[in-house]
């Protein structure tokens, strides 16, 4: 549908802004110097991992189309005469947007598939839509990545004004920035934007001493079916173990590919990510990679898959060979969480789905997301659902924490990453 761009001259002291198919059209020192250390999924080897497996592409329903802010011309640091790398015409990335044009909602984790009805039945045009989210990745993190030299509201000016463009000259009917932390999400709802809210399960850790430590915080109850379920899986005769990627030999990593698939038949879920992306990950970024195994006889039988940053910890997949009572509560959360205290992560992001979770030492947590919508009707219509599933939110969240698993005299943390 849309296409690469030539650079268009912006307003400001000849910072211009493009629009790129392809991470491979990007230096990868540039984009990665707007990412936080703590948010793997959007370094430049995960992105253009994602497509160059074929996952995150156009024939997948994600085309990529990144937006870019540029500096003026020589403004970029000078390569070596040995690199390699793309040069955007001697200008520096000053911020940026990874952004996909979507042909459908899979894989989003705020869903608005309600929001495509609505649509249909108006007589409107619902997709294709403007995306900026990690594909197949419910984490919170920035979305408008801008460089910390950089005027922060020039640069935002720029980047919503590009998506703008982008919404109004294809006639898009909406462009969604989900996972958005909150100050970035409340920044662009002063725009005119709608900011959508909606609940994920959270774990943090204050500095906790041992897993003991932390169930100390919790009710009697929650500790005790705690201690049960991890006593329970403990006397399956398995051997239970944690491995970062670069620990994990070919055998471990064949069975994390296996697991997922796993994970996503039990659920009649499509598999996203294939053999070449974990292929990928093996060989480009294992550092970022954990995962949680139960073997027996020597033989993996169940596991999960997540990522790991030197603070954050983001779970993502589980799946087993057979069935195992209690063991994915351990290999999903305990055995993290006692990892976590261990190595000093203070964050542990478990993923989508909240209920059982709650039940189980996680916190809720507010997740933001932000919309534009092209037609007035519809934005209308939609803006005030959103109002009314805010204050639903807002109120479930108070529910869960009234009546969670953390004791009342207990504080919990601040949950902004």
């Amino acid at each position: 549908m849309m296409q690469e761009s030539e650079p268009a001259i912006a307003a400001e002291q000849a910072v211009i802004v493009a629009v790129v198919g392809s991470l491979a059209s990007v230096r990868a020192s540039a984009w990665d110097a707007l990412v936080p250390e703590h948010y793997p999924f959007l370094r430049h080897t995960f992105l253009l991992g994602l497509e160059q497996s074929g996952c995150a592409v156009a024939e997948t329903g994600w085309q990529p189309l990144h937006v870019l802010l540029l500096g003026p011309p020589g403004s970029a640091e000078p390569q070596t005469e040995a690199s390699q790398e793309p040069d955007l015409a001697g200008r520096a990335l000053l911020a940026a947007v990874p952004l996909y044009v979507r042909g459908d909602s899979w894989g989003e984790f705020v869903f608005d598939f309600g929001w495509a009805d609505l649509a249909r039945r108006l007589g409107k045009q619902w997709y294709p839509k403007l995306l900026s989210a990690v594909p197949f990745t419910p984490a919170t993190g920035p979305k408008l990545l801008i460089g910390p030299a950089v005027d922060q509201q020039m640069a935002m000016r720029h980047l919503l004004q590009a998506l703008t463009s982008l919404q109004e000259g294809n006639d898009i009917q909406s462009v969604q920035l989900l996972f958005l932390p909150q100050a970035q999400a409340e920044a662009v709802a002063e725009q005119g934007w709608l900011h959508r809210y909606s609940l994920q399960a959270l774990w943090l850790n204050p500095g906790y001493a041992d897993m003991e430590a932390f169930l100390a915080t919790l009710r009697h109850d929650a500790r005790k079916n705690i201690r049960r379920e991890r006593r329970r899986a403990h006397e399956l005769g398995l051997e239970l173990l944690v491995l970062r990627g670069t620990e994990m030999d070919d055998a471990a990593w064949a069975a994390a590919h296996r697991f997922y698939l796993a994970g996503v038949d039990k659920h009649h879920a499509a598999p996203y990510l294939n053999e070449g992306f974990f292929n990928w990950l093996q060989k480009e970024m294992p550092q970022s990679v954990l995962c949680s195994f139960a073997r027996k006889d020597g033989r993996y039988v169940a596991g999960t898959f997540n990522y790991v940053s030197d603070k954050h910890l983001y779970g993502r997949y589980w799946g087993a060979e057979g069935e195992w009572p209690y063991l994915h509560f351990e290999l999903c959360f305990y055995a993290l969480m006692e990892w976590s205290i261990k190595y000093g992560i203070e964050r542990f992001e478990p993923g989508a789905g909240t209920g059982h979770k709650f039940g189980r030492g996680l916190q809720p947590t507010l997740v933001h997301s932000a919309y534009r919508l092209l037609d007035p009707q519809l934005g209308a219509i939609l803006g005030r659902h959103v109002a009314a599933e805010r204050e639903q939110t807002l109120g479930q969240l108070a529910y869960v924490r009234e009546h969670g698993t953390l004791r009342r005299d207990v504080v919990e943390p601040g949950p902004e990453p």
